[in-house]
C-alpha cells in the first residue's frame, strides 16, 4: 500500500504541474461560465453543457490518457526492475492519471456552477447526476487509453485504437443505429435498440441525463425507447448500472494484461 500511493502521489505531483493540467481547467470554466452567461435557465446551462462534456471528456481522456502511459514507459520499466508489485505500478499510474483528470474537470466545472447556482437554481439532483455521469465517462475513456497503450506497444497502432473508438462512439454508432432503423422500419426494434446502446458508454451517459428531463423523447432516437419501454426510473437505473460496468471493464481488463501478460514496454 506505501509503494502505491508513492507511486500515485508521485505520479499525481507531475500531473499537477502539467501546463496541460492547468489549461483543461481553464478551458472547461471559461467554456461553462460562458455558458451561464449566455442562459437564462439551469437546466438549459447543465444541457447545453453536458453536450459539450459529451465531446471533450473522450477526447481527453482518450489522447492524454495514452500519451501519459507512452511518455511514462522508461519510469514503469524502472519500477519493473525493482521490488514492486505490478499491481501497485499499474493502480498508481491509474489513480493518479484519474485523479487529475477528474479534479480538472471537477473545479473547471464545478466552480461555475457554485458562483451561479443561487441565481439559476439547478436541482441537486440533476446536478449529481451530472457530475456522476461526467466522472464515470471520465473513468471510461481512461481505462480505455490504458487498455490501447498496454495491448499495443506500437505507439501508432495504440493511437490508431484510441482514433477508431472515438470514431466509433460520435460518428459510426450514429450512423448504424440510422440505418438499423430505416432497414428494419417494419419490424420491432425496440428490444434491439435497447441492447445495441450498451455497447457506446457516450450514449449511455446522454440517455442517462436526457430522462432526468423527463424530454427524452424529443431529444433522440434511443432515449425516446429507453423512456417508453423501460420508463424513466427503471431506465435510469438501468443505464446506471450499464454506466458503472463501462467504468470498470476497461480498468479491469487493461490491468489483468500489464499483471499477467509478459511483454516489453
Amino acid at each position: 500500500m506505501s509503494k502505491l500511493l508513492k507511486i500515485t502521489g508521485y505520479e499525481l505531483k507531475n500531473l499537477t504541474r502539467s501546463k496541460w493540467t492547468i489549461l483543461f481547467t481553464v478551458f472547461y470554466f471559461v467554456i461553462c461560465e460562458s455558458l451561464f452567461l449566455l442562459e437564462d435557465k439551469g437546466e438549459k446551462v447543465i444541457l447545453s453543457l453536458f453536450n459539450f462534456i459529451l465531446l471533450f471528456i473522450p477526447v481527453i481522456s482518450l489522447f492524454f490518457g495514452i500519451t501519459f502511459i507512452n511518455n511514462e514507459k522508461p519510469f514503469i520499466e524502472l519500477l519493473l526492475s525493482q521490488p514492486v508489485r505490478r499491481r501497485d505500478i499499474f493502480n498508481g499510474l491509474y489513480f493518479s492519471l484519474s485523479l487529475s483528470l477528474t479534479a480538472t474537470m471537477l473545479i473547471g466545472v464545478g466552480l461555475p456552477v457554485v458562483l451561479h447556482y443561487h441565481s439559476y437554481k439547478v436541482a441537486i439532483e440533476l446536478l449529481l447526476i451530472f457530475f456522476g455521469t461526467s466522472v464515470l465517462l471520465n473513468q471510461v475513456f481512461i481505462g480505455v487509453a490504458f487498455l490501447a497503450a498496454f495491448v499495443f506497444s506500437d505507439r501508432s497502432k495504440g493511437l490508431l485504437f484510441v482514433i477508431g473508438f472515438w470514431l466509433f462512439t460520435f460518428i459510426i454508432y450514429d450512423i448504424a443505429i440510422l440505418i438499423i432503423s430505416y432497414v428494419l422500419k417494419d419490424y420491432p426494434v425496440d428490444n434491439l435498440i435497447l441492447f445495441i446502446t450498451i455497447i457506446n458508454p457516450v450514449d449511455v451517459g446522454r440517455i442517462l441525463l436526457l430522462l432526468q428531463f423527463d424530454i427524452a423523447a424529443l431529444m433522440g432516437y434511443t432515449a425516446a425507447i429507453y423512456q417508453m419501454s423501460l420508463g424513466s426510473f427503471l431506465s435510469s437505473l438501468v443505464l446506471k448500472f450499464i454506466l458503472l460496468l463501462w467504468a470498470y471493464l476497461p480498468y479491469f481488463i487493461s490491468k489483468l494484461i500489464f499483471r499477467k501478460r509478459d511483454f516489453i514496454l
